[in-house]
């Protein structure tokens, strides 16, 4: 019996409480967004107005720095919240 509750009790130390797991993917999920969506809006938006206004490649690098610039201060305002 003794060998049986030591076996129980070492696999259950590297189990991930539940809470703790929803919290990590709302994070991670949360951080995604704020990387990738301003990134591929400004991007998007670039390679638009070099196809537009025949501005190649200027477009699309201001949409980079752009959306680089916009996702770096989400993820800061992210940082900052959960201090």
């Amino acid at each position: 019996m003794a060998r049986q509750s030591l076996n129980s009790s070492q696999g259950d130390h590297h189990a991930m409480p539940a809470g703790r797991l929803v919290w990590l993917f709302t994070t991670v999920a949360d951080t995604t967004w704020r990387m990738f969506v301003p990134s591929l809006g400004a991007i998007a938006a670039g390679w638009l107005a070099d196809r537009t206004w025949q501005i190649k490649p200027w477009g699309l690098v201001g949409g980079v720095l752009a959306g680089a610039a916009v996702s770096a201060w989400l993820v800061a305002r992210q940082l900052k919240r959960q201090s």
